[in-house]
């Protein structure tokens, strides 16, 4: 009986806040100017129109949060009124369900700056998405169609999202083409949640790194104002850690196959997985879910025209794109940038990628050392081989140290005397945006590659010392 009567409670308490807050937000949506201006904002960025001056933002955001402090406030005065609770009851179900709101709001706040930059047109997509999204509007994709002959160096897979958004009008195609990276951007952002609670069963280090990837300015800059799909292949390279993580290698190869077939910067974190199989995490036989994750989603692309070997062809042209040694990345490339001459940039290309190699060399002979693969050991791991990857290679873009920005946020949250690790990162990273993006230079090249070099050499110490170091602090307790 009194089972029946708390379900009784429980159902009465979830119908009135429904009711108590649709009936408030009509009501607001009548006489309240702060509403009205939320919505004139919105139409204004559909139209066309942008606001003028930091006024008119500070406006718009301030209407923003009175809105959302009177949703909070009627949610309480709904739960007063008709949860039936005492307010010790009262306390315990808004602590329980904190998280919750405070995950929406957040979420609310990154979706209104996400949509700040969608009007903003960026020179990828003007050079390169939006021809391909309208050759796709001419050629449809069909077999035989614009996937089977357009030219691009991105794989059939993006190719396949811009062609399903080809049939949309085409004044609002640019929006679809963001839309699709931020949906990403808050996957990422679950599957980074979900990483880290994994890791350290913490709700507050969890919501703090849901939160980060929302905010952070690359992965916002990327999805809303760049229109570009990194938030995609990272995704599901984050989502093959979580699985690893959990033992469940099989499932962690297939979406690292699928990250794969978009990406060919997914290689990033191939040496993370080749040492996990020296370390017997996963079986040889255990490929072929990798191939399966690739060849399944390439199969899909196939059957609307796009050719087996167009995979390939995309890999030919993304390797031989550029000669530049750095496309204003961070890397060690960054501290010789502006070298013009063929010969020279030919040796240092060279001897990057030797370099790379005999870096992760060392990461994997210095592993073998001590072969425990205990959770904090792989988060380390996995920034640290990454990090190696992208910052000695050659001819690397700006946008490829998205994965990494990724990955520390995560290790920074699992090792928290760590933390300013993260923030140097991200701030490299995102500050290398603004020229390409904006034309704003904040800082000479060399300084964010001498910053990202000094985090390269604090996570391999960080590392030498987890091997070498028998039950250290870190190992004891995240």
């Amino acid at each position: 009986m009194n089972r029946i009567f708390q379900r009784v409670k429980i159902l009465t308490f979830s119908i009135g806040v429904v009711l108590f807050v649709v009936a408030a937000i009509l009501v607001w949506l009548r006489h309240n100017n702060n509403v009205k201006i939320i919505l004139d904002f919105a139409e204004n960025n559909i139209l066309g129109r942008k606001l003028n001056n930091y006024q008119e933002w500070f406006a718009v955001v301030r209407s923003a949060i009175a809105v959302g402090i009177a949703g909070f406030f009627c949610w309480a005065a709904a739960s007063i009124t008709l949860a039936f609770v005492s307010i010790e009851q009262l306390l315990l179900v808004t602590r329980k369900h904190l998280l919750g709101v405070s995950l929406f709001f957040a979420s609310l706040l990154a979706l209104l700056l996400r949509v700040s930059g969608l009007e903003y047109v960026s020179i990828d997509y003007s050079a390169f998405i939006e021809p391909w999204t309208n050759y796709l509007r001419q050629n449809n994709i069909t077999r035989g169609g614009g996937l089977a002959t357009i030219d691009s160096n991105y794989t059939a897979p993006y190719l396949l999202i811009l062609g399903f958004i080809s049939y949309l009008p085409e004044n609002i195609a640019l929006a679809a083409v963001k839309f699709v990276s931020i949906l990403f951007d808050f996957i990422l952002s679950v599957v980074v949640f979900k990483t880290v609670f994994f890791v350290t069963k913490s709700l507050k280090k969890s919501f703090a790194s849901f939160c980060a990837v929302l905010f952070c300015p690359t992965v916002f800059l990327n999805s809303g104002f760049w229109a570009q799909c990194d938030g995609i292949y990272t995704t599901f390279l984050i989502l093959a850690l979580l699985f690893f993580l959990q033992n469940k290698a099989r499932w962690a190869l297939l979406v690292y196959g699928i990250a794969f077939s978009f990406k060919l910067q997914s290689i990033f974190i191939l040496p993370f997985i080749i040492i996990l199989y020296i370390f017997g995490k996963w079986k040889f036989k255990d490929l072929l879910f990798a191939f399966i994750g690739f060849f399944g989603i390439t199969a899909v692309t196939w059957l609307f025209g796009s050719p087996v070997y167009y995979w390939l062809l995309a890999l030919v042209k993304q390797l031989g794109g550029y000669s530049e040694l750095t496309l204003n990345a961070p890397t060690v490339f960054g501290l010789v940038n502006g070298i013009n001459n063929s010969v020279a940039g030919a040796a240092l290309s060279n001897a990057g990628i030797i370099f790379t190699a005999s870096m992760l060399a060392g990461v994997f002979f210095m592993s073998l050392y001590k072969r425990t693969t205990d959770m904090g050991k792989m988060v380390s791991l996995y920034l640290l081989s990454a990090m190696i990857t992208v910052y000695f290679l050659p001819h690397m873009h700006e946008r490829y140290f998205y994965v990494v920005e990724i990955a520390s946020i995560i290790y920074a949250a699992c090792f928290p005397k760590r933390w300013f690790v993260c923030p140097l990162i991200i701030f490299s990273g995102s500050s290398v945006y603004m020229p390409f993006l904006f034309g704003i230079t904040v800082f000479d090249l060399r300084i964010f590659s001498c910053i990202m070099l000094f985090c390269v050499i604090l996570l391999s110490k960080w590392h030498i010392e987890s091997v070498l170091i028998k039950d250290t602090a870190t190992e004891r307790k995240l």
